[in-house]
């Protein structure tokens, strides 16, 4: 038997497809319909898989649940080896051989995740990963999974970074009613059968996935820190007006079944409203939720509205628990200026924070740990560090490292200013290795250009203030 004939016929046909699509894809078995498999892109389910004779296949009505059909097929001969086919129109489902077909044309061609293609891509991503949860890594994975992330709040700013990522620039978080848990909800692109497909995997992010540039999104998608809604919650329900689905924790399980198979198996649900807002309600809490709703970290917001601030030019909107916040970026050079108008009720105040940028551009022994550390290669692009503080803030804790959220690491620098850049960071994304050549590289090449940019800052801000020794004293202690 030849080596293609003794792969199963997913793997095969994920090999071809990879190499046409490049990683912008993923073979899974169709749920219901087993004689058939589907492969998932960004734009759609791009193909469907099955075995052929004589290079024909006729794909049964009942296999997608009447769902219309992409434009093209891959069969697998019984040698094993692959033909690409393309769709007869108007035969009712039967595909025939054609010469290989363009990458642009899979995508073109590939069926729309709408009508009733979201629940069959569901239900087919639940078999896939209900399968893998039985095995031994992956059940070790699970049990450590509720250990990974030590602040009980790090859900939410996981879905508000991912918000930002998908180009939102409203995003709410809110209690629901009868005090059943809390929605995070965002105006960003709604989903596609990768994002579920992260969502429901074992350490994955479409980040890696799409790496071949044709899909939307160009940062990833949750991978494993999407999971730290499990350590808070029993129930998730997604939504975004095509798709709707859930992960609910079993009351029962079956016997051998690991503790949290359940994270990787979504279930369809009927669509219930027209909203194109992406929604998360995270129900059943394990606990109570009101510490996670206090008012959050200032230079969190701060810097996750710069971020969705530069990346679509618009003021970001954060309504947090009834508390309003709006953040909008200017940006002169090398300096920025981020101010955060913050209100409830009939309270409002405004904070301003600073921020000065340094460009560098990684190679050599930094580079080469960073595209250790990710398993990708490095774009090639300068990395921005940068030195912020909030204005007039009478600060007296310690600045810590960013990664646009705050990390739990002391930055050096002096009180109340903060670094914020492109650090590798832990699983949890609360601590880092300040030893490591990226990160060390990062601190190098940055932070003496940034604290003399802030010294320069000070000296301009002299010329105008009327206590020139207070300006010089607050620019002082925030030296190392």
């Amino acid at each position: 038997m030849s080596s293609a004939a003794s792969l199963p016929r997913r793997l095969r046909a994920e090999r071809d497809c990879v190499a046409l699509l490049g990683k912008g894809c993923c073979v899974v078995d169709l749920a219901g319909c087993e004689r058939y498999a589907i492969v998932i892109s960004s734009q759609g389910v791009a193909a469907i898989v099955g075995d052929v004779s004589d290079d024909r296949l006729v794909v049964d009505a009942d296999a997608a649940d009447g769902a219309t059909l992409p434009a093209f097929a891959i069969g697998t001969r019984s040698d094993g080896t692959q033909v690409w086919l393309e769709y007869v129109s108007g035969s009712g489902g039967t595909y025939e051989r054609c010469r290989p077909p363009r990458a642009d044309d899979v995508r073109r061609g590939a069926a729309k995740a709408e009508g009733k293609w979201p629940a069959v891509i569901v239900e087919s991503i639940a078999r896939y990963y209900g399968l893998q949860a039985l095995e031994p890594s992956v059940r070790g994975f699970l049990a450590i999974l509720e250990k990974q992330f030590d602040r009980a709040d790090a859900y939410v700013w996981e879905l508000l970074q991912n918000g930002v990522d998908d180009g939102a620039t409203q995003v709410v978080v809110e209690r629901l009613s009868e005090r059943r848990g809390v929605r995070v909800s965002h105006d960003g692109r709604r989903f596609t059968p990768l994002d579920v497909l992260g969502l429901s995997s074992v350490g994955l992010s479409t980040k890696s996935l799409l790496s071949d540039g044709n899909a939307p999104r160009s940062i990833g998608f949750m991978g494993i820190g999407f999971k730290a809604v499990y350590r808070r919650f029993k129930r998730v329900t997604v939504s975004d007006g095509r798709w709707r689905f859930r992960y609910d924790e079993p009351r029962d399980r079956a016997p051998g079944e690991p503790k949290h198979a359940w994270v990787l198996r979504p279930a369809p649900l009927e669509l219930d409203g027209e909203s194109t807002w992406c929604a998360f309600d995270l129900e059943r809490p394990r606990q109570s939720v009101e510490a996670d709703l206090r008012p959050p970290n200032a230079s969190a917001v701060a810097m996750v509205g710069r971020a969705a601030a530069h990346r679509s030019g618009k003021t970001w909107t954060l309504d947090w628990d009834g508390r309003r916040h709006a953040v909008a970026l200017s940006t002169k050079n090398d300096e920025e200026t981020i101010t955060v108008d913050v209100a409830k009720g009939d309270r409002s105040n405004t904070r301003t924070f600073v921020a000065f940028v340094h460009g560098w551009r990684p190679r050599g022994a930094a580079k080469e740990a960073y595209e250790a550390h990710t398993k990708r290669a490095h774009d090639g692009n300068a990395e921005e560090l940068r030195l912020f503080f909030e204005v007039g803030a009478e600060e007296q804790r310690p600045g810590l490292i960013h990664c646009t959220l705050p990390t739990r690491v002391r930055a050096p620098t002096g009180k109340g200013t903060h670094l914020d850049g492109p650090f590798l960071l832990s699983v949890d994304r609360g601590s880092l290795d300040g030893q490591h050549a990226w990160n060390a590289a990062l601190l190098q090449n940055g932070l003496g250009e940034l604290l003399v940019k802030l010294l320069r800052w000070a000296a301009r801000a002299c010329r105008d203030a009327d206590d020139k020794a207070k300006v010089l004293r607050d620019a002082f202690s925030r030296l190392p």
